[in-house]
C-alpha cells in the first residue's frame, strides 16, 4: 500500500506544501529587514548614485564634524545603513546656519538634510521622524540654582536663537533675560561659566553636552511642558524618489531601535543593545513539520543577525574613536597651549620692557621692537590653531563692540606698510561711500579677517600694488552694507585650487605650488567668521594675474562714541604707596619678568617658587596685600595654596589678600576653578604691563 500512487500523490503534495509555506515565511520575514522597491526607484538610484547632503557642523549627537573634518553622529549611523541597504553614496557638505541650507536647497546643490527638526524649513519634505526629544531646562550643579521658569526674581535664560523655544518663551515668561546663542554647545558653556543661569535644549542634546562639561557643573532640572521636537531627514522637493526611498529603509528598522538612538550617542560613547526577536509561526501540520520550519528559519534569521552585529560593531568602533579622538586632540591643544605661552610670556614681557625702559638707545630699539612683533606672530599662530579647536567643538563666539570701522581698517593697513616695502610693493588704501560712521562689530574678529588678507596679498605678490577698498553704504532699519576688498597683482590661484583655499591645511600657489611655509588654516578661519558674522567671503582669481577677496558684511549703525581703541602706551609708575605683592611660579623667566613689571610699577615684591614655600613665607610674613599664584606648579599647585590661604586667614583672623590665578591654559574651565579655589580673579600667559597694571593698582 505504500508504494501506490496514492501514497506517492499524498507525498508529493506534502512535500509541495513544505516547500510553498517555508519559501513564503522565509519571505515574510526577509520584508521585515529589506525594503522593496519599485523598478522606477531602482531605475532613479541607478541614475543618481551619489546624494549631496548638507550636515549642521555642530548639532551633537544628531550631527557634527569630528577632529578628523569626518561626519558624524545619529545622523551619520542612519545614512551608513541607507548606504548598505540601497548601495547610495552620500557626499556630506557641513553647513552650519539654516540660512545656508535653504540657499544651497534653492540653488539644487544639495539633495537632502541630515537631521532637522520637522516643519523648520518649508520648502524641505520630511522623512519618517527617527528621533524624538523632550525639551528639558538645564542648570548649574548647585542648590542656588533656579529649578523652574516660574521664579518670581530676572533670571538669564540661554536658548537658540531664531527658534520656536525663542518665541515660546518670550511670549509665555517675558519676565527672563533671554540670551540668544548658536546652539547648545554655546548655552551649555554659557551655563558653566556662570554668565547665564540656566539654558533650554532638547533632552538628547543636552545629555551629551552634560557629560562634555562635566557633571559636577551641570545637571538638568526638568522637562518642560512643551510639545517634543521631532527630528528627521529634510529632503528637496525636487526629489520625491529619495523621500519614498529612505522612508523604506527606515520603516525596516524595528521601533525598539529607534527608542535607543538618543541614548547611544553619548559623550564617552554608546552602543546599540543587540536584540534579538523570537517569531513563532502556528501551523496546523505535525511535529516534523514545525521542525523543520523552524531550522529554516533560524537559518536565516541567524544571517540577518551576524550581519546587523557587524555593521553596528563597525559604527560603534568609529563613533569611540571619533570621540577619543577628539578628546586627546582637546588635551593636546591644552597642553601645547601652556607649553608655548609659557616661554612666550617672558619672550614678549622682557622686550616691552625693554621698550619701554630705554626709548632714547635708537640702535636697539628697532631691533627689539622686530623681536617684540615676531613673538607676536608665534603668539598668533598659536591662537589660529586653538580658533580651529574652538570652530570644531561650536565654541567660537563674536565679541562684538562700538567702532569706527574705517580708522579700525586704517590701523591694520599700516601695521603691514613695513611688509610691503621691503617686498617694493604699493599698499592703497580708499574709502568709497558715505562717511564715518559708529558701527557694531567685534574688532578683534575683523582685524583677524583683514590681516590674514593682507599677509597673503603680500606673501603671494613679487611686483605692483595691493589695494584694500573700504565700502559702506546705509540700507535703512539702522543697517550698513560693508564691502571690503583686497586687490593684488600676485601669481593667481589656479580655478581648480580655489575651492580646496577654503579648506584647512591647504595652500596653494601658481599651479598648484605651494610657495610659502604656513600652518594653512587663515582662509578657513576666515570662512568661519565670516559666517559667524552673518557676511559673505568671495574669492576671484586669475593664474599670472592676481587674485580680489571681498568681505561683504550687513552691520548694525550706532548712534553715540565709539569705543576707544586700545594702544602700546607706557603705564606711568605708582607714585602714591606701592602694593606688597608675593609672586608665585616655578619658572625662573617668569619670576624675574614678573618682578621687574611690578617694581617698574613701584610694588614692593617678594617670591616663592612653588606653593608650599609661598605658603611659609605668608606665615612668617603674611602681610600681602597681592598674590599672584601660577595655577600649575609641582610640589603644591595653585588651587591647593588658594584653598589653604584662605583657610588660614579665616582661623588667624588677618586681613583677606587679593588672590590672582596666572595661567598659560586660556580656557573658561580655568577661570571656574581659581574662583571655586578662593581666587579673585585670573590673569593668562601672555600678560602685558598694562594689564597687571589694571589687577594690581
Amino acid at each position: 500500500m505504500q508504494g501506490s500512487p496514492f501514497y506517492r500523490l499524498k507525498g508529493l503534495f506534502v512535500a509541495l506544501g513544505l516547500w510553498v509555506f517555508t519559501n513564503v515565511a522565509l519571505a515574510a520575514t526577509a520584508a521585515q529587514s529589506r525594503p522593496i522597491f519599485s523598478t522606477h526607484e531602482r531605475q532613479w538610484m541607478r541614475d543618481h548614485p551619489t546624494i549631496n547632503v548638507l550636515a549642521f557642523d555642530a548639532y551633537a549627537p544628531m550631527s557634527f564634524i569630528d577632529n578628523k573634518m569626518n561626519f558624524s553622529g545619529i545622523s551619520a549611523d542612519l545614512l551608513t545603513l541607507i548606504r548598505l541597504r540601497t548601495g547610495l553614496n552620500f557626499a556630506i557638505t557641513d553647513v552650519s546656519s539654516l540660512q545656508a541650507v535653504r540657499e544651497k536647497i534653492a540653488a539644487g546643490r544639495a539633495d537632502m538634510v541630515a537631521g532637522i527638526p520637522v516643519n523648520r524649513l518649508p520648502e524641505l519634505r520630511y522623512s519618517r521622524v527617527w528621533l524624538t526629544s523632550k525639551y528639558v531646562m538645564l542648570i548649574r550643579n548647585s542648590v542656588y540654582a533656579p529649578k523652574t521658569l516660574d521664579t518670581p526674581s530676572k533670571m538669564s535664560v540661554a536658548v537658540r536663537e531664531g527658534t520656536l523655544m525663542a518665541r515660546y518663551l518670550a511670549s509665555h515668561f517675558p519676565h527672563l533675560r533671554l540670551v540668544e546663542t548658536s546652539g547648545l554647545t554655546e548655552s551649555v558653556d554659557l551655563l558653566a561659566a556662570g554668565a547665564v543661569d540656566a539654558a533650554i535644549g532638547i533632552e538628547a542634546n543636552a545629555e551629551y553636552q552634560i557629560q562634555r562639561v562635566g557633571q559636577k557643573l551641570v545637571r538638568t532640572a526638568g522637562v518642560l511642558d512643551v510639545n517634543p521636537m521631532h527630528i528627521a531627514f529634510g529632503v528637496s522637493s525636487r526629489q520625491p524618489e529619495l523621500l519614498s526611498i529612505i522612508n523604506k529603509v527606515l520603516n525596516t528598522i524595528p521601533e525598539d531601535d529607534y527608542q535607543q538612538l538618543g541614548s547611544s550617542w553619548h559623550y564617552q560613547g554608546g552602543a546599540f543593545l543587540q536584540r534579538w526577536r523570537t517569531h513563532f509561526w502556528q501551523i496546523g501540520f505535525g511535529a516534523a513539520l514545525v521542525l523543520a520550519l523552524s531550522l529554516l528559519w533560524g537559518v536565516s534569521q541567524r544571517e540577518q543577525v551576524k550581519q546587523r552585529t557587524r555593521m553596528q560593531q563597525l559604527l560603534n568602533e568609529a563613533r569611540d574613536d571619533a570621540v577619543a579622538s577628539s578628546l586627546a586632540k582637546t588635551n593636546f591643544l591644552s597642553m601645547m597651549s601652556h607649553e608655548i605661552r609659557t616661554p612666550l610670556n617672558a619672550i614678549l614681557g622682557i622686550l616691552e620692557l625693554q621698550i619701554k625702559q630705554n626709548v632714547q638707545v635708537q640702535r636697539a630699539q628697532p631691533m627689539l621692537e622686530v623681536a617684540h612683533d615676531a613673538a607676536k606672530n608665534l603668539l598668533a599662530v598659536v591662537g589660529d590653531i586653538l580658533d580651529i579647536s574652538r570652530i570644531e567643538s561650536g565654541r567660537m563666539a563674536l565679541e562684538p563692540s562700538v567702532e569706527e570701522l574705517i580708522g579700525l581698517t586704517r590701523s591694520v593697513v599700516l601695521l603691514f606698510e613695513e611688509a610691503s616695502d621691503q617686498k617694493q610693493l604699493a599698499i592703497r588704501f580708499t574709502v568709497e561711500g558715505g562717511s564715518r560712521c559708529l558701527l557694531k562689530i567685534d574688532p578683534y574678529r575683523y582685524k583677524q579677517i583683514l590681516s590674514n588678507l593682507l599677509s597673503n596679498a603680500i606673501k603671494f605678490t613679487h611686483e605692483g600694488e595691493i589695494r584694500v577698498i573700504l565700502a559702506h553704504h546705509p540700507t535703512g532699519a539702522g543697517q550698513v552694507t560693508v564691502t571690503l576688498t583686497v586687490n593684488d597683482t600676485g601669481v593667481g590661484i589656479a580655478p581648480e585650487d580655489q575651492a580646496k583655499l577654503f579648506n584647512p591645511f591647504t595652500q596653494f600657489g601658481l599651479h598648484g605650488e605651494t610657495l610659502h611655509r604656513g600652518t594653512g588654516l587663515g582662509l578657513f578661519i576666515c570662512r568661519t567668521l565670516c559666517e559667524l558674522m552673518q557676511g559673505e567671503l568671495a574669492l576671484t582669481s586669475t593664474p599670472g594675474k592676481g587674485t580680489s577677496v571681498s568681505l561683504t558684511l550687513h552691520l548694525p549703525a550706532v548712534n553715540g562714541p565709539g569705543q576707544q581703541q586700545n594702544s602700546l602706551s607706557t603705564p606711568q609708575a605708582t607714585q602714591e604707596g606701592g602694593k606688597r605683592v608675593l609672586i608665585v611660579d616655578d619658572y625662573p623667566p617668569n619670576l624675574m619678568l614678573l618682578r621687574h613689571q611690578l617694581e617698574f610699577l613701584g610694588h614692593q615684591v617678594s617670591e616663592a617658587q612653588n606653593g608650599e614655600e609661598a605658603l611659609e613665607l605668608w606665615q612668617t610674613q603674611h602681610h600681602f596685600d597681592y598674590i599672584l599664584i601660577d595655577c600649575n606648579m609641582p610640589v603644591m599647585d595653585g588651587f591647593t595654596l588658594a584653598k589653604q590661604l584662605r583657610e588660614q586667614e579665616q582661623r588667624r583672623g588677618v586681613a583677606r589678600a587679593t588672590l590672582l590665578g596666572f595661567t598659560a591654559i586660556a580656557q573658561a574651565e580655568v577661570i571656574e576653578h581659581c574662583l571655586a579655589a578662593g581666587m579673585d580673579g585670573c590673569l593668562f600667559k601672555p600678560c602685558s604691563q598694562e594689564e597687571i597694571g589694571k589687577w594690581i593698582k
